[in-house]
Parts: C-alpha cells; sequence; structure tokens
C-alpha cells in the first residue's frame, strides 16, 4: 500500500530559508531595475511574547508568528504580468515547540490589458470553484463577448497546512483535480453557471460533480444566490443550498440561509472528507442599523450535524459608539455554551488607538460533562500607525479558567510595508 511520506526540514532551516526569503523580497523591492514593475512592494508580520506564561515553558522572547507578503504588478513586454506569495513561519508553543513553514500563495498571474482574460499558475485559493481550495496549478478565466464566460482550472490540491516540505512521489496527499465552468456574463447582476469538476479522493478514485450557481444582485443592495452541485459518482446531493441579504426601509437588513452537505471541511488542515451523512444549515440573522454609530441584530441557526444530533444557536449583538457587545448561545448536539464578548475602543486618533477586548465563556460538553465552568479572557491593546507602511499593537493579555492557573503575557506585534511605484 503506497503510504504517505514526507521529506521534513529540520526547524533550523525552514528559519533559515524564511530569513532568506525575506531578504530577497527586500532586495527584488528596493531594485527596480531586477522586476522593472511598475508597482512592487513586501510586508513583514511579527508578533512574539516577551513574557512567559503557564503554556510557554521559556522566559524568553517567543515568537509565535512571522509572515511575508510581496507583490511586484504591471511587469512584462506590456505590463500585463503579476506575482504574489505569502509565506508563514510559525513556532508552535502549544504543541511541543512544532515549527511551520506554510508557503499560502505563491503565483504568477497574466491578464490581458482589456482585463477580460487571465491566468494564474501556481499556488493559490481559488474561492470561485465549485468545491473551494488551494490548489498547486493553472486556472484560466476569459469573457467571450458580451454574455458568454469560461473558466477551467487543473492540477492538484495543495498538501495539509500548505506545507512547502518536499512529497515524494509515493504519497497519498497527490490529489489530482479539473473543473470547468461556463455561464452568461450578463451586465444586468445575473449570473448563472454551469459546473463540471473531477477530482481524486485519497483512495485513488476519481470523484465527478455537477452542478449550477445563479445570483442576482438588485439596485437597493439585496442579493439573492442558490447553488446545487451534484456527486455523479455516488449519485447523491453533494451540496445545496439558498442564501440572501435583503435591505428593507434602508435601516433592517436580513440574511436568511438555507443549506445541506455532504462535505466536512478543515481549513486549518486544508482537507475535505466526504461523508455519508448530511449536514444542515438553517437560520436567519436580523440587523437594525440606525445611523453609522448604532446596530443590534439577532439571530437563530438550526444545525443538524450529519444526523447526529441538532444543535440551536441564537445570537444577540449590538454596536453603540465605541461598544461592540455580542452574544452566543448553544444547545443540544455537542453541548451548552454561552459566550459574551465585548470590544471597547477608548482612544481614537489618526496614529493610534487603544481598545479594551474582553470575554466570558461557559460551556458544558456533552461527551465530557466533568469539564465545565466559567472561562474569561482579557486584553487591553494600543494600536500606533504613525506612517502608512509601519504599525505596531501591544497588548496585555489575561486568561483564566477552572483548570488552570491565571496567565498573562504580553504581546508584541509589527507590521512593515514597504511599497513603490517605478512606472
Amino acid at each position: 500500500m503506497i503510504t504517505t511520506k514526507f521529506i521534513s526540514y529540520p526547524a533550523s532551516l525552514k528559519r533559515l530559508l524564511f530569513n532568506r526569503f525575506f531578504i530577497f523580497f527586500v532586495i527584488l523591492t528596493l531594485v527596480p531595475e531586477i522586476a522593472n514593475a511598475g508597482l512592487i512592494g513586501a510586508t513583514w508580520n511579527n508578533a512574539w511574547y516577551p513574557q512567559t506564561g503557564y503554556q510557554i515553558p521559556s522566559a524568553k522572547l517567543a515568537t509565535c508568528f512571522e509572515g511575508i507578503d510581496f507583490f511586484a504588478e504591471n511587469f512584462g513586454p506590456s505590463d500585463n504580468f503579476s506575482f504574489f506569495t505569502n509565506i508563514d513561519y510559525t513556532d508552535n508553543y502549544f504543541y511541543g515547540h512544532t515549527n511551520e513553514l506554510e508557503l499560502n500563495n505563491l503565483y504568477l498571474q497574466w491578464e490581458d490589458s482589456a482585463r477580460t482574460s487571465n491566468v494564474r499558475l501556481g499556488r493559490q485559493f481559488v474561492v470561485e470553484s465549485p468545491l473551494p481550495l488551494y490548489l498547486d496549478g493553472v486556472s484560466a478565466k476569459t469573457t467571450l463577448g458580451k454574455y458568454l464566460e469560461i473558466s477551467a482550472l487543473g492540477g492538484m490540491k495543495a498538501p495539509p497546512r500548505w506545507s512547502y516540505d518536499v512529497i515524494t512521489t509515493q504519497t497519498d496527499s497527490i490529489q489530482p483535480i479539473f473543473e470547468f465552468q461556463i455561464g452568461p456574463a450578463m451586465a444586468s447582476g445575473t449570473s448563472l453557471k454551469a459546473q463540471y469538476c473531477a477530482e481524486t479522493d485519497v483512495d485513488k478514485n476519481v470523484v465527478q460533480f455537477a452542478g449550477a450557481t445563479f445570483g442576482q444582485d438588485f439596485h437597493n443592495g439585496s442579493i439573492l444566490s442558490a447553488e446545487f452541485l451534484y456527486d455523479l459518482t455516488h449519485s447523491r446531493v453533494e451540496r445545496a443550498g439558498a442564501y440572501a441579504t435583503i435591505y428593507l426601509f434602508h435601516a433592517l437588513v436580513l440574511t436568511p440561509e438555507l443549506s445541506a452537505d455532504n462535505r466536512w471541511s478543515d481549513s486549518l488542515f486544508n482537507t475535505d472528507v466526504l461523508l455519508n451523512q448530511t449536514n444542515l444549515r438553517a437560520g436567519m440573522l436580523a440587523l437594525w442599523k440606525y445611523g453609522p454609530r448604532f446596530e443590534i441584530g439577532a439571530g437563530y441557526w438550526m444545525h443538524d450535524f450529519y444526523s447526529l444530533g441538532i444543535s440551536n444557536e441564537m445570537q444577540l449583538m449590538a454596536f453603540v459608539g465605541p461598544l461592540n457587545l455580542d452574544l452566543r448561545t448553544t444547545s443540544g448536539y455537542g453541548g451548552n455554551s454561552s459566550i459574551l464578548t465585548g470590544e471597547l475602543c477608548v482612544v481614537k486618533k489618526p496614529t493610534f488607538k487603544i481598545l479594551v477586548d474582553a470575554e466570558a465563556a461557559s460551556i458544558t460538553y456533552s461527551d465530557l460533562a466533568t469539564m465545565t465552568g466559567l472561562t474569561w479572557t482579557g486584553s487591553i491593546a494600543t494600536e500606533i500607525f504613525p506612517s502608512g507602511f509601519f504599525n505596531s499593537r501591544i497588548e496585555l493579555q489575561a486568561i483564566g479558567n477552572p483548570y488552570e492557573k491565571i496567565d498573562m503575557r504580553v504581546l508584541l506585534q509589527t507590521t512593515f510595508t514597504i511599497s513603490r511605484f517605478f512606472k
């Protein structure tokens, strides 16, 4: 049996590679002759804990996240090419100092001068796919004439956690996929597309899907959409749903939804699992707005977890000036919970602001009856952004629950952006 095998780099090499990526992109940004781009830039994000907590065993400065975004637009013979990438480096103290180097996006894009056709090559997130996914491959979209739009993609699903570790050819993680969509490109706000998709599952079986999507935009901002996807291989409905955003009387917003699917998705590990049960969700959120600084809302959702049980969720929310409040309660399958969160913007100036966040939760798990009690978190944060290319956040965090002692720590986060026009 073929098994998954990863050639994994040690943490020190991952750290070194991440630093080399950062230096390389900064050089590209500062030397326009290398890329000859109309707009080129790089963003560096860093977050670390300089204070020991019960979940961090070392008193040293603990880097928990770093990220690099790099982009170059309008380069090439006719300024039709663009390049984008996003790389994250994490040192996970919650799971035994596991280091992760994640390549979330890295693709080259070509777009014609009329902006009616484009092609992307590399790792990319395809949101308009019948099965939204991270793809290692190529995607293309074009508009023929005034009323016909065609899109297609082909390649393989990105590996779990978007790993950039080398994967051997003997692996179950290589899952080829092909998709094709066609539909009229109507200027009236109406969208109707027919879809076809073929993918290889973890057992190396080809699974085929066919479906359609419909969308309608109205002049008052209301939106109506529906989708239907049928599994041709297993002869069953894979996903179906109807959604709407309805504006009434310039103040009331209703967002009803009704959906069902047979696929369990995990965005963290970038995986999908086909199931034999149906996951059903139905509910609606109602918002009432009065002016730019006052908004209240209430919502209810019923969730049938793959025929295992029904969960009911209710939400109350309010935005009053600088204060945001949100109360969510759930009952039924999985347990009961009540979570109250709040955020208060104490100071808001052009170059800095001060925020206070708090959350209190009471959770009872149906299969772990002993794990119950009040959990609370709180933080005070100051965000400083003296210019458009640099901002930082200093946050004092505290957490308490019935099982661990109160933990306090300081989070420091910085973002540095370089971007320049060259043409």
